[in-house]
């Protein structure tokens, strides 16, 4: 596959001109999946025609009308069959797919400005064993927070809002969860564990105060956008609820009130992170 990308993409006699590899955009993942399952969908919507098209190719060797009447049936059966069951499940993935990318477009937006509050953003973060990611990680003085969106399509009219309750989500529908608030921990626990590894292996003196037993002051938020997120209903349960118009808001409230890395110990969390996302997209930059 490197070979091939080489051979593709690279000129004789050229480099690209970039020192460091670049970070992912918001929802980059998402767009991957978007584009593969838009593209699968788009190829099985032609390939009925052009099956049909290919099959009058036959029609020299058919000995009747009849055979050719059964061969366009059979091909047209099948792709019809395609559509009923594959394309429209392929459909219904790509909308859910199209409706997850834009929130983490539209979250990691909002979150971009919170760099005007000296804070450093990442988005994107991919774990390939096993293959997960994290949409969003922001790194400042007041500490790590880890951000997961959760796009979910609500009702014209009524109730839209969601709160913590009694150790799971409520939603107007009356349905309960506790599956986002689990999947939020779990990923606060990932870049813990991961910063502490990276850490270990820098040589930076004002981080080596951070260990198993005094981990890097963490916080985690799940963000509903276009929701109203009660915020308040979650203080206490170790996961904060947003929404994208509250995020900026509480982010900046978090950062005037609590300062807990150092500038320096959030400027070397910064590079050690940077530095260890970036190492992952090297592949982009090689000669």
């Amino acid at each position: 596959m490197n070979l091939l990308r080489k051979l593709l993409l690279e000129r004789k006699g050229r480099r690209p001109p970039f020192l460091k590899a670049p970070l992912n955009a918001p929802g980059a993942s998402l767009r991957e999946q978007l584009d593969e399952k838009v593209d699968s969908f788009a190829m099985g919507l032609v390939s009925g025609p052009a099956a049909l098209l290919a099959a009058t190719g036959l029609i020299p060797l058919l000995k009747s009308i009849t055979s050719l009447f059964i061969l366009y049936t059979v091909v047209l059966a099948v792709w019809l069959g395609w559509l009923l069951f594959k394309g429209r499940k392929l459909l219904e993935e790509i909308r859910t797919t199209r409706l997850g990318y834009l929130g983490e477009v539209l979250v990691g937006q909002e979150l971009e400005r919170t760099r005007l509050r000296g804070c450093s953003v990442y988005h994107d973060i991919i774990d390939d064993k096993p293959k997960f990611n994290i949409d969003h990680v922001l790194i400042g003085e007041v500490g790590v927070m880890v951000f997961e969106t959760k796009a979910r399509s609500k009702p014209l009219k009524g109730d839209v809002s969601i709160k913590y309750q009694d150790g799971h989500l409520l939603f107007p529908n009356g349905y309960k969860s506790t599956n986002e608030l689990n999947q939020a921990k779990r990923n606060g626990k990932h870049i813990q564990k991961l910063l502490l590894q990276l850490i270990n292996d820098s040589n930076k003196a004002s981080l080596r105060k951070f260990t198993a037993k005094n981990p890097v002051p963490l916080e985690t938020c799940l963000v509903f956008p276009g929701w109203h997120a009660d915020y308040q209903s979650a203080f206490g349960s170790g996961v904060n609820l947003s929404n994208d118009k509250m995020l900026f808001n509480f982010v900046s409230s978090q950062c005037a009130q609590h300062q807990r890395l150092s500038q320096k110990e959030a400027a070397d969390l910064n590079e050690v992170f940077d530095k260890y996302l970036r190492s992952k997209k090297e592949h982009l930059i090689e000669v």
